[in-house]
């Protein structure tokens, strides 16, 4: 995927889409880091995304631990079977903001 393509669609919101592998991972950091410069809360959908490298996890974990200390909310948009959900899974992470399966 093209980091250039990556949608932000508003303030704190930002779209990932297709399969995200380790070339996104700077564009994707980078669209995450102006969200977290702003103000409100932070929100990512993942559902149109269609493979993610773990490189992209450690992206969201961090976004996710960032917006925490700054006291903001973090949403993670990953419908379960999807591309996010899977990575973090087979990962053996839980996703930033859930709490972890029984």
């Amino acid at each position: 995927m093209d980091p250039e393509k990556t949608d932000e669609i508003g303030p704190g919101e930002v779209c990932l889409a297709q399969e995200l592998g380790p070339r996104d991972a700077a564009g994707i950091r980078d669209r995450l880091l102006a969200a977290l410069s702003g103000d409100g809360a932070i929100r990512v959908d993942t559902s149109a995304a269609t493979g993610m490298h773990a490189a992209i996890l450690q992206i969201l974990a961090a976004a996710a631990r960032d917006a925490a200390r700054q006291g903001r909310s973090f949403t993670l948009i990953a419908p379960p079977g999807g591309a996010c959900a899977t990575a973090f899974e087979r990962a053996g992470l839980d996703l930033p903001g859930q709490a972890a399966a029984a």
